[in-house]
């Protein structure tokens, strides 16, 4: 029955509620994130920390059969159609044969360890030394342990890792004759059965014929072992005995999921554990006896564990008591006093009782066994991957034991806890802290190696839905059932997917799991937060920018460092799992590990390096998170997006952490605010809940009323509504919501990506076979570049071009647009002098190596690098100083000639000059740029005139003598920064300043063969100011107007930055110059990102603007994007997790989808500036664009991967941002940490974007509710 509560008191509480409301608003509650434990730790790991990688024999070698190698129980698994999808590890990633790429490919990580272990069949292939060595299988390690030792990678080396020899293990069919190819319809099967039944009924495997008294397989293994040690020991140092027995014994032979699928989950796991135990110690012993004097290594056994949590105080023992259970069950025998943890041994020994056994399940070990077995350790090995939270449930009894019964805790994850494309994987990073420092005072202070830590590609996405509020506890039992039966949430129907509490429990706890509140027809409804999975199959497009596996790493070595810089516990390596996608067990290929991407449809099984191998290779080099390094300023603006929360959550300032968003303190103050000012609540049966709140607060709150009784007096409650609205919209900053909202959708199916690069930039072997002097030679040679830096060398592309062909080809890309060296053609800039055939050559073996693989060149004839004798002789692009002679274009022409002729079978797209502005501006203006020529007031409007006659020359002879036949393009680069008027006086000098800009060059090529008029008439008023009876900028005539008009066949743009124009019209200048004569005043705004470049402003829509414009201006011709990108400075150590760029690819990518699918703007081709990190001009190489480092401190110039190649070939290969991809996805979550703001931010939930802050507009609000309420 409804409870009654006193008008008197339901008036005075509704405003107690108010401001209760208020308070919560701005009040941090505890949720997901803890400020403390989770907070980012800055620092390094040791000096010696060892940072390695690893993998499994039957994960990724293949060849299964090769060579007289025996079957494993994985192969006779795997061959009965027991795998996802039917695979096999048969080939997989084949690095019994590519071995040497995946050692190169630790290498570029910077890696000097690599873990992987040895199949025991592959030595043995019976698994008994007796019956015969494969001394094939002894080479290939042989081999293997070579190569990474001749790389300076030390071999940590795991003897078994699940793949028992098959015929230790009973055959597939015991005493039977074995299956012909025809019965069994396999010759795989025909040849495993046909082994096995040639050594039948062998032991059992570790069962060992079903007792623990027999050392058969104890003495087989150790047999093993020493074969190995005796073998390879001498490059070896580190040694596993046994990869995570917790798996292979309870899923192997407990529950039979796993081969040997021996089914006995009351003792078989007990069993095979007991054995395992004593096969190690044996390992060890032997090692310990006989080897280790001479070699100096160490033996371990790598034990997994999760962490167990306790659900509440009352269920700290039972945490205890699992973590026994599951790490102490191999842990505690070894390190601690030869026998299982004494919990175990109790509850076992109690069950047994329980279950009517005269002996527990449990084996037990002899006196002399515990003495053997103690302490056989030299490092404690651990497999870290998730956490769970326990509660006790009490002594648990079952008709049907087994460890799941045994441990008498039941598992859960809080639904807050991200999950994994692998039901049981939460990713829990403090989880490892714990779990170490629990080895630490549990085994006696332990020297600890991580040897596994990972999580696949993918994970759970929130999905909102509205529910009423009765049904949330049956949700929370599903939920339950389907974590424990490990039933995929998505597996769940619709109607099943409902948590809500019932009508008896207080209304205010359903807001601790649902942060949305509305009111519908008085009821209330809950919104809820289920969860939809991540594709747990093997997604096409890949997953290759892997933004979850590089949160994780970096969330858990962050954890690690803090168990070793701040718990003092002994870690001294980690390893990442793994280095390469691989054969997932009984998932086979649909989970993917690794942080490179294996196409398992390619038959060579090509690797491509992940995002997260660029961000490994950073924490390696970096040896953690160093104070004030750039990896490490990275790290912190991806910290609170890793936890899934903000810095403002946090802190508290909008309503607390992730658990419970900044959301829902705002829509629960505006909820019950509501529901009081409006009665909606005064005869609800939830009225109760205030009532005792109310009349302890009644006397505090009797002076607070107006005096008529109400809550508020009109103004005051007038002022407080407008102080809410201002606190719940948004401001307008530098997010806009409609103009930077991301687009999703693709780009036509024949849109072109490219990289491109230019020949002084990337080539090198600037005087190498004939090659003559560019005016950047000269200019290098003079000491004018920053640093003192030359192109001489460069990247070495002219030697290393096969390598580059490669890196766009792993990016998917089908263009690249490069230059060629004028004077590497024509070493004197005229073919009269002759012709270098050296230079010819190369460029035809660029091209040709190109084609081979599948990409088209696109070629620049001109990229800055003019002959330095036709500088001399002719003033180069000043053409004598003069615009009436035809030397300079004739010359030009000449060399274009010369390039259709010799390569134009194969080119289809040339491109005369690129960014003719910066040639004349820089180079013959102000003289900054090579030739330095310093004549500002005329000398770049002579240069211009020219270029533009020179490229209309070339375009003529193409057309003229070529085009018929080679069927390409011609066109020319131009750059342009997009002008926006900072206020709306401004528009004008904007216009006026793009037509300087681009005009210029575009208005005679695409529009009339004359300038554009805005530039004549100033450029004309400026000559009368000036006195001078000409216009500084020279005139065309009749016939060269037409000469020029029409003469591109596509748009060529280079864009990079955007400016705010402000008009400074019409001032007299003493010494006129380019800048000058525009009239107008250049700046940048306050919020707008800077790159490395001085002026390289990050503004997205900037190119969509420009865009836009062109076709509007110019007729709407077809434009291809020739250049855009980002700087990052050269740093020691690299900027490798360069999410800068990609932001800016990201974003910039996205305007240009937008002019192409909403402005109908016709963008063909899209190039992203540059492939290769490179000499970057006057910056020399201060400077770096590329999406591949270059170590120009190697004589090698060796070429790693940075993150933004891998985002560039995600983004090629979905050719844009497609609904529903995973790539979209990974691109919604980071577009607004990319834009420097916030969901809540731009959607005014918390008071606007980040021009205006939502501090502000809270902050605003709370003196104007103050104001209002206490002043008449």
């Amino acid at each position: 029955m409804p409870v009654v509560v006193s008008d008197s008191a339901m008036e005075r509480g509704k405003f107690v509620c108010f401001l209760c409301m208020v308070s919560l608003t701005l009040t941090l509650v505890n949720g997901t994130y803890d400020k403390e434990r989770d907070a980012l730790l800055k620092g390094t790991f040791p000096n010696d920390f060892i940072w390695s990688t690893g993998t499994a024999a039957y994960q990724v070698e293949g060849a299964w059969n090769t060579s007289g190698k025996g079957p494993s129980v994985w192969d006779t698994f795997t061959h009965q159609g027991n795998v996802n999808s039917q695979h096999t590890g048969d080939v997989a990633c084949d690095s019994y044969n590519k071995y040497p790429e995946d050692v190169q490919l630790m290498k570029q990580m910077g890696l000097r360890y690599y873990r992987f272990s040895i199949s025991w069949p592959r030595i043995f292939p019976t698994g008994e030394r007796q019956d015969g060595v494969n001394q094939d299988g002894v080479d290939y390690y042989n081999r293997l342990i070579n190569e990474l030792k001749a790389n300076d990678i030390e071999p940590m080396v795991t003897l078994f890792h699940w793949d028992l020899p098959q015929v230790l293990q009973k055959p597939i069919m015991p005493h039977m004759a074995p299956y012909t190819p025809k019965e069994s319809g396999s010759l795989a099967l025909f040849y495993i059965t046909t082994i096995c039944f040639l050594y039948q009924d062998r032991y059992g495997g570790l069962l060992n014929n079903l007792t623990t008294n027999s050392t058969v397989i104890h003495d087989l293994f150790g047999d093993y072992a020493r074969f190995c040690f005796r073998n390879f020991g001498d490059r070896v140092k580190y040694w596993i005995t046994f990869n995570d027995p917790w798996i292979i014994t309870l899923e192997g032979y407990g529950i039979g999921n796993y081969p040997p699928q021996h089914n006995d989950p009351a003792e078989g796991q007990y069993i095979a554990g007991h054995n395992i135990i004593l096969s190690h110690a044996k390992a060890y012993h032997i090692y310990h006896d006989e080897f280790r004097a001479a070699q100096n290594g160490k033996v371990s056994i790598a034990l997994s564990c999760d962490w167990g949590e306790p659900a509440g105080p009352s269920d700290v023992e039972a945490a205890e008591h699992y973590v026994q259970f599951f790490l102490g069950w191999f842990a505690h025998p070894i390190y601690k006093n030869g026998d299982y943890p004494e919990v175990m041994k109790a509850t076992m020994a109690r069950k047994g009782r329980e279950e009517g056994r005269n002996t527990s399940r449990l084996p037990e070990f002899t006196p002399e066994q515990k003495a053997y077995i103690n302490q056989t350790s030299d490092f404690f090995a651990l497999n870290y991957y998730t956490t769970v939270e326990v509660t006790d449930v009490g002594h648990f009894v079952t008709d049907n034991p087994s460890w799941f019964t045994d441990i008498d805790v039941k598992k859960s994850r809080p639904a807050d806890w991200p999950q994994t494309p692998f039901g049981w994987l939460y990713i829990v990073p403090w989880g490892i802290r714990k779990v170490l420092g629990f080895i630490r005072d549990e085994y006696g202070d332990p020297d600890v190696y991580i040897t596994e830590n990972g999580r696949p590609a993918g994970g759970v996405r929130m999905r909102a839905g509205m529910l009423k509020s009765r049904d949330l506890r049956e949700f929370y039992v599903i939920n339950q059932h389907s974590r424990e039966k490990n039933i995929p949430y998505q597996n769940l129907s619709h109607e099943t997917n409902r948590y809500i509490l019932n009508d008896y429990q207080p209304c205010l706890y359903v807001f601790v799991v649902t942060p949305w509140v509305m009111i519908s027809s008085g009821s209330i409804y809950f919104s809820f937060s289920s969860y939809e999975t991540r594709p747990d199959h093997d997604p096409d497009p890949a997953i290759v920018m892997d933004m979850d596996r590089i949160c994780s790493y970096m969330m858990h070595t962050n954890e690690v460092m803090k168990a070793v810089n701040v718990d003092n516990v002994k870690v001294k390596a980690f390893t990442a799992w793994s280095l390469m996608d691989g054969f997932e067990w009984a998932h086979g290929y649909t989970v993917r590990f690794g942080l490179y991407y294996v196409d398992f449809n390619d038959t060579e099984r090509t690797r491509y390096p992940k995002a997260s191998s660029v961000f490994f290779k950073q924490l390696v080099r970096n040896n953690g998170y160093p104070v004030g390094s750039e990896f490490t300023k990275y790290v912190e603006n991806m910290w609170y997006f890793c936890h899934n929360t903000t810095e403002s959550e946090v802190n508290g300032l909008i309503g607390g952490a992730s658990q419970v968003s900044s959301l829902f303190s705002l829509f629960l103050a505006m909820l019950l605010a509501i529901c009081f000012f409006f009665n909606k609540l005064q005869n609800s049966p939830r009225a109760w809940l205030f009532s005792s709140l109310v009349s302890r607060l009644e006397v505090i709150l009797s002076q607070s009323l107006a005096s008529d009784g109400s809550i508020m007096e009109p103004g005051k409650f007038a002022g407080f509504l407008l102080a809410v609205t201002l606190a719940l919209s948004p401001a307008n900053g530098a997010y806009d919501k409609e103009r930077d909202a991301l687009l999703k959708g693709t780009f036509p199916n024949d849109f072109i990506w490219s990289s491109a690069t230019a020949a002084y930039q990337i080539e090198g072997a600037w005087n190498a076979s004939n090659k003559g002097e560019s005016i950047w030679d000269r200019l290098a040679h003079e000491g004018k570049v920053n640093n003192q830096d030359t192109g001489d060398v460069a990247c070495d592309s002219y030697n290393k071009y096969p390598e580059d062909v490669q890196l766009m080809k792993q990016m998917g890309l089908r263009y690249y647009r490069f230059s060629i060296s004028w004077p590497r053609i024509f070493p004197t800039g005229e073919q009269q002098d002759g012709v270098n055939q050296d230079g010819v050559d190369y460029y035809n073996n660029l091209i040709n190596e190109l084609i081979a693989n599948n990409i088209q060149p696109m070629v620049t004839l001109f990229h800055w690098d003019l002959p330095q004798v036709l500088q001399d002789r002719y003033g180069g692009f000043l053409n004598n100083h003069t615009t009436n002679s035809t030397v300079i274009h004739d010359l030009f022409g000449d060399y274009a000639r010369f390039l259709y002729r010799n390569y134009g079978d194969r080119v289809k797209y040339w491109i005369t000059f690129n960014e003719p502005w910066i040639s004349a501006w820089l180079g013959y203006g102000i003289g900054n740029f090579a030739p330095q020529h310093n004549e500002p007031a005329t000398g770049q409007y002579k240069a211009a005139h020219n270029i533009i006659l020179s490229h209309a020359k070339a375009y003529h002879i193409y057309d003229d003598e070529f085009r018929a036949a080679q069927q390409g393009k011609v066109g020319i680069t131009l750059n342009c920064d997009w002008g926006t008027p900072k206020t709306p006086a401004d528009a004008d000098a904007a216009l006026r300043y793009v037509q300087f800009f681009l005009g210029w060059f575009a208005h005679p090529i695409y529009k009339n063969g004359d300038y554009p008029e805005v530039m004549k008439t100033t450029m004309a008023r400026k000559a009368q100011e000036e006195g001078r009876t000409e216009s500084r900028l020279p005139e065309f005539t009749a016939e060269q107007k037409t000469y020029i008009s029409g003469t591109s066949d596509f748009f060529g743009l280079n864009h990079y930055t955007t400016v705010e124009v402000t008009d400074t019209c019409c001032t007299p200048i003493e010494n006129p110059n380019y800048d000058t004569d525009k009239d107008v005043g250049t700046g940048h705004a306050s919020d707008w990102p800077q790159a490395a470049s001085v002026w390289l402003y990050v503004v997205p829509w900037g190119i969509r603007n420009l865009l836009g414009w062109i076709k509007e201006e110019y007729g709407d011709p077809e434009i291809y994007v020739t250049e855009n990108g980002r700087s990052d400075h050269d740093q020691d150590p690299a900027i490798m997790m360069d999410m800068e760029r990609i932001c800016y690819y990201m974003m910039y990518t996205n305007e240009v989808m937008k002019a192409a699918n909403l402005d109908n703007v016709k963008v063909k081709a899209y190039t992203a500036w540059s492939l290769l990190d490179n000499f970057e001009w006057l910056s020399g190489y201060s400077e770096r664009f590329g999406l591949h480092y270059v170590d120009f401190n190697d004589p090698d110039r060796t070429r790693y991967p940075k993150a933004s190649s891998v985002f560039f070939k995600q983004l090629v290969r979905n050719n844009g941002y497609p609904e529903g991809a995973e790539f979209t996805k990974y691109v919604e979550n980071m577009w607004y940490f990319c834009h420097n703001t916030t969901e809540a931010e731009v959607n005014g939930l918390i008071g606007g974007a980040s021009q205006i802050s939502s501090m502000f507009s809270l902050f605003l609000a709370i003196p104007m509710v103050v104001v209002y309420y206490f002043t008449a």
